[in-house]
This record gives C-alpha cells, sequence and structure tokens, in this order.
C-alpha cells in the first residue's frame, strides 16, 4: 500500500503538471502540485525498490526494476534542481523522462498479457516472463518518452547547447 496509494496520487496528478494554460493562470497550484509530485515520486522510488528485493522474475526482473527506479529518482532529483535553478526546459526534459519511466510500470501489465496468453503455447510460467516484460515496458516507453523530448525540443535548439547546460 505505500507504493500504490502515492502512485495514484502521483498518475492522478502529474497530468497537471503538463498542461501549459494552468502553469500560467494558477502558477501557485502548478508549484504546489509540482511539490507533491517531488514527495509521492520520492515515497514511490523507494518503495519500487523495497520491492525490487523479493521479484517473480527474479534477477532480470530486479534488474530492471533496480536500474530504472534508481533512474527515477534521478531524473526526480534532477528536474527539482533544474527548475530551482530556472532552467525549465531541462526540467520538463527531466520530468518527461521520470514520467516514462513511471508509465513503464502500466506498459508491462500488457505485455504481461500477452505471455499469460500464450503461455500454454510457449512453455513459460510467470517467474520466467515477468522480467522480459518488465524490461519491454521500461524500455518501450523510455524509449517514447527520449523521442518525445527530442521531438519536442524545438527547431534552432542544437542538441549541444542543451548538453552544455546540463
Amino acid at each position: 500500500m505505500l507504493h500504490i496509494v502515492p502512485s495514484l496520487a502521483f498518475v492522478l496528478l502529474i497530468p497537471l503538471q503538463f498542461v501549459s494554460r494552468l502553469r500560467r493562470r494558477y502558477p501557485l497550484v502548478h508549484r504546489w502540485s509540482g511539490r507533491v509530485i517531488v514527495a509521492l515520486g520520492a515515497v514511490i522510488g523507494v518503495s519500487a525498490l523495497q520491492l525490487s528485493a523479493h521479484p517473480v522474475g527474479g534477477f532480470v526482473e530486479a534488474s530492471a526494476t533496480t536500474l530504472f527506479g534508481c533512474y527515477f529518482l534521478f531524473c526526480l532529483a534532477r528536474a527539482w534542481l533544474h527548475i530551482r535553478a530556472r532552467r525549465v526546459d531541462l526540467h520538463r526534459e527531466c520530468a518527461v523522462r521520470m514520467v516514462a519511466i513511471a508509465l513503464g510500470v502500466a506498459t508491462t501489465r500488457p505485455v504481461m498479457a500477452v505471455f499469460f496468453a500464450t503461455s500454454r503455447l510457449t512453455g513459460l510460467r510467470p517467474e520466467q516472463f515477468f522480467g522480459p516484460a518488465m524490461w519491454i515496458g521500461y524500455v518501450a516507453t523510455y524509449l517514447a518518452g527520449e523521442a518525445w523530448i527530442r521531438q519536442s525540443r524545438g527547431v534552432g535548439k542544437p542538441e549541444m547547447e542543451n548538453l552544455q547546460r546540463a
């Protein structure tokens, strides 16, 4: 419950951060919901790492959840540090990465459903396919997030300029 309840609140609040009209008209609401999201994200990230200690899918699942759990916390911290330094573009990129990783968990569910549906044909048991399903889900949404960042970065902003500011 320490992971599920904060995750639900996170999923409900995070879309508000991406509504530009809300940011412009109600900056105080945007800032306070952002602070709540940072606190929720910290709880979610740490509890996810604790859940990784006893994975159904063994080492393969643990490696995916640990790597992406740590990267989630890293992106959360960087997003917070960037906005504190008023580097809005870098803040947005880190926030998108963080959300993409969080959505990776949801993406694993249909992947697992395919594995479950085909288990009679493949002979795979949950402990054999939970790990690959986690890797597929996390990598797919992470790559989608990176594609979105690159597409939305804007014309005339060389990538090296962005890297130098990081």
